[in-house]
């Protein structure tokens, strides 16, 4: 008998991370900050998808410091 498996693709986001927020906005999702696996501070980064497989860089310097637990939310 022949097995067959599938696989999704692994979203592609940097190193991983632990403690960032994400939000869904104007038809994506959005993930910011964090804490990088090993690392001791968290990026500033801003990473955006419409089907969660395929991130995009937003920035890498967002205009706030590092973070990690924070909360974020969207208001219309």
């Amino acid at each position: 008998m022949e097995q067959i498996m599938s696989r999704r693709p692994t979203p592609r986001l940097g190193p991983p991370r632990t403690l960032a927020s994400a939000v869904v906005f104007n038809g994506q999702m959005w993930l910011l900050g964090g804490i990088n696996v090993g690392f001791a501070t968290g990026p500033n980064d801003v990473w955006s998808s419409t089907e969660g497989t395929n991130w995009t860089l937003v920035t890498s310097s967002a205009a706030w410091v590092g973070r990690a637990g924070h909360k974020t939310l969207v208001f219309n």
